[in-house]
């Protein structure tokens, strides 16, 4: 019966959720209990507490999967920085495989170091008990750098105190020289490694701060190559950025290692030297940037040779901005190439008024075409043998609303350096030419039209193709139409210049040498340049009958002339004396104030109609003037 009950009993508590009970206590009183059996249901109330083991393993399955398939590393470690279990993932990343890690220390596996990290997340995690992120560097097992994010979350026992943490890896090694790569892009130059504009403006604002604060002074050089385009356009672009790259490293070598040397773009170098005492110490760093640029560079079996102007901006005395004293050193580099190239100038309140002049003339300059404010006048070309003019030269003159009229010298240079002389340039072409086609048209010829070509005009690729397209529209012969080169624009690539000009004759235009003498052309591309006169310059003309040397250079221009087969036109010519010197030594054909100042081009048709076969009538007492025979 009681073996029954029992079974009864039993069976009746697998089934109840809860019954009461007497139950005595040691003073003998007795007790009612509550007592609860918790169980488990699921909605159908079928107890689950026995699927409870098979749930817990599934799931301890799924957090390892979890845990050792993430791209990220997951490490226990204890507060003695030993390792309690770690990851597949980070195992994988640190190369570490088939070693018994745990157990180990943290600073051992993953850093390779004896002691615990100096930047250790683990150890701020476990201090405050926050988590704590840093950015570091790992080895891997075959010696080779990674860069991790780690991340150390604090694990508190039961008392509450961080005696472990986590710490999360993820590995930013590729991220990182990413960063890099578009750091490197934005910063520094891609040819030279150098600083870009970019940077060197971030690192001269920073270098101004510091002087400021502490009453320092600083210098700003801006370096421009005088001959670069040159050597670009003979030797190719390979060669130039060859060139470059060596200029650079040799610009690093001429100053500190706390000076920033940087590159701009193009020829164009900037250096910022700081901690200067006085003004000598940049002359110093100048001069020794131009001694080093002299030296030879061998590129590819090419020994090239460079200079370089040097324009120089001090701080506080020259500018307190970033733009203002990179604006003034660049005022002082244009100085220094107008006074010779080659050579470093000082930036000066005169500079500036001259910048802001060039400015404005920049500015007028874009607008003069349009509102017609350019106008050409024309000087005559004379025969003195026969007393008639045998040609005309086109002058440019600028009707400045402003300044009044302006000579080529005051705005050639500024429109060779923005371009703007291709337009200028083909807008005298064309209107000397239409003026041409009238005189002709009038009887008032055969004559000749002498045409001034910029040196950056004639470099143009098409610049061949315009010329004989005006001619050809405007219906004048191309042998009435005389280029006047000066030996520079000649020489800047002789080899190239000999081809060009050869296509240019064969269209019928015959082609000078302007200036002859004051430049350096060499007598062997001479004889084999297309051309058919040599104009000797009026530095010579001037003292030719005071001056014994220039007396000399102008005689052997005459001979060399006749020598090698060209004609020979003088200008400058200003007195009698000068023209019979000129006529004596067989030099005929001459230009200059004694017979006529650059006239309009109404004035040259009077003087045409005018003239006879005689005698010349231009603004010169005909009583004193006769044709001069050949002696």
């Amino acid at each position: 019966m009681n073996r029954h009950k029992e079974t009864i009993i039993n069976d009746v508590v697998k089934n109840l959720r809860s019954f009461e009970c007497l139950l005595p206590s040691k003073e003998r009183q007795r007790y009612n209990f509550l007592l609860q059996k918790v169980i488990a249901f699921n909605k159908h109330g079928e107890k689950i507490l026995s699927h409870l083991n098979n749930s817990l393993k599934e799931n301890k399955e799924q957090y390892e999967s979890l845990i050792n398939n993430i791209d990220v590393g997951i490490t226990l470690i204890d507060d003695n920085y030993r390792i309690l279990m770690v990851s597949n993932s980070n195992m994988q990343m640190h190369n570490i495989s088939g070693q018994k890690v745990l157990g180990k220390e943290c600073f051992c596996v993953f850093a390779k170091r004896d002691s615990v990290c100096a930047t250790c997340p683990g150890t701020v995690a476990l201090a405050t008990g926050k988590p704590a992120v840093v950015e570091d560097e790992g080895v891997r097992d075959d010696g080779t750098r990674l860069t991790v994010r780690i991340k150390a979350f604090p694990v508190f026992d039961s008392d509450g105190k961080a005696r472990k943490f986590i710490e999360v890896v993820e590995d930013i090694t590729d991220r990182k020289k990413s960063e890099r790569e578009i750091r490197q892009l934005a910063y520094f130059d891609t040819l030279t490694d150098l600083p870009n504009r970019t940077l060197l403006k971030d690192r001269l604002n920073q270098l101004l701060i510091h002087a400021k604060r502490f009453d320092e002074k600083l210098a700003v050089l801006f370096i421009d190559l005088d001959n670069f385009k040159g050597i670009n356009d003979t030797k190719g672009h390979a060669i130039g950025d060859k060139l470059l790259t060596a200029v650079g490293k040799r610009l690093v070598k001429c100053v500190r290692s706390n000076d920033t040397v940087a590159r701009l773009g193009g020829d164009e170098f900037v250096i910022v030297a700081s901690d200067i005492q006085q003004e000598q110490d940049v002359t110093h760093i100048g001069q020794k940037i131009l001694d080093m640029l002299g030296e030879p560079l061998e590129i590819e079996g090419n020994e090239l040779f460079t200079s370089a102007s040097i324009g120089i901006a001090l701080f506080p005395l020259d500018g307190q901005t970033v733009g203002k004293l990179l604006k003034n050193a660049d005022t002082a580099m244009y100085a220094a190439k107008e006074s010779g190239r080659n050579n470093y100038k000082f930036f000066s309140r005169e500079m500036n008024r001259k910048a802001v002049e060039r400015m404005e003339i920049e500015t007028s300059l874009r607008r003069a075409l349009d509102k017609e404010e350019f106008y050409l006048l024309y000087q005559p070309q004379v025969n003195v043998r026969t007393g008639s003019i045998t040609g005309v030269e086109a002058l440019l003159r600028w009707n400045h609303p402003e300044r009044g009229l302006l000579l080529p010298d005051k705005f050639i240079p500024v429109a060779e350096d923005t371009g703007l002389i291709i337009q200028i340039g083909e807008w005298v072409i064309r209107t000397a030419c239409r003026q041409l086609k009238e005189w002709h048209d009038q009887g008032l010829g055969p004559l000749r039209l002498a045409l001034n070509i910029s040196g950056k005009q004639f470099k143009e690729s098409n610049f061949g193709k315009m010329l004989e397209g005006v001619i050809k529209e405007v219906g004048i012969k191309p042998q009435n139409v005389e280029l006047e080169l000066t030996e520079s624009v000649l020489m800047a690539n002789a080899a190239h210049t000999v081809k060009m000009l050869k296509r240019i004759k064969n269209t019928g235009v015959t082609l000078a040498i302007d200036d002859f003498g004051t430049g350096y052309c060499s007598l062997a591309y001479l004889k084999n340049f297309p051309i058919a006169r040599l104009k000797i310059d009026k530095t010579f003309i001037s003292e030719v009958t005071t001056t014994k040397s220039d007396a000399l250079i102008t005689e052997a221009i005459v001979a060399l002339s006749r020598t090698l087969g060209l004609q020979v036109i003088a200008e400058g010519v200003e007195n009698i004396e000068q023209m019979h010197f000129l006529a004596s030594r067989d030099c005929h054909e001459m230009q200059g104030y004694l017979f006529s100042k650059p006239k309009l081009a109404d004035e040259i048709d009077m003087l045409l109609r005018r003239q006879g076969t005689s005698q010349l009538p231009p603004l010169f007492p005909e009583s004193e003037f006769l044709p001069i025979a050949s002696p």
